[in-house]
Order: structure tokens, then C-alpha cells, then sequence
């Protein structure tokens, strides 16, 4: 898979999202799928949607770092 279908995967989980977030929600994490393409690094559907989660004030960084870190120590 080339880089633009790696990166246009991460805009097409967003995408499904588009209608339920509010236009700043969208454009920051279309920027931040952007970015992490340019460093050849790719979000996940799961990555995607904690960023929704965190532009609607669902989660808070730290419960979400807090996540992350209980996943790498089960793995």
C-alpha cells in the first residue's frame, strides 16, 4: 500500500465520523492525520476515534494516556 492510500485510509475512518463532530473537530484531526502521514505514521480507526473523543470533551488526555499505557503492559 503507497503512502497516499495509507493516508487516505486514516481520512476515510474520519470521514465516517464527519456528520456527528463539529467542523474544528474535523478540520484539527484531518491536520494531525496529515502530519503523522508526512512521518510515514498512519491512525488507526481506534486512534481516530480518541481524538474524536478528546475534541467532544469525552475523554481527557490523561485517561487516555492512562489507557495506552495499561494496553502496553498487557501486550
Amino acid at each position: 500500500m503507497t503512502w497516499e492510500q495509507k493516508r487516505e485510509k486514516s481520512y476515510s475512518y474520519l470521514n465516517r465520523y464527519k456528520d456527528k463532530i463539529s467542523s474544528s473537530t474535523y478540520f484539527y484531526i484531518k491536520q494531525t492525520i496529515g502530519s503523522h502521514a508526512i512521518e510515514d505514521m498512519f491512525l488507526s480507526e481506534d486512534e481516530i476515534y480518541n481524538l474524536i473523543c478528546l475534541g467532544q470533551g469525552k475523554i481527557t488526555t490523561d485517561s487516555l494516556i492512562a489507557k495506552y499505557i495499561h494496553n502496553a503492559k498487557a501486550s
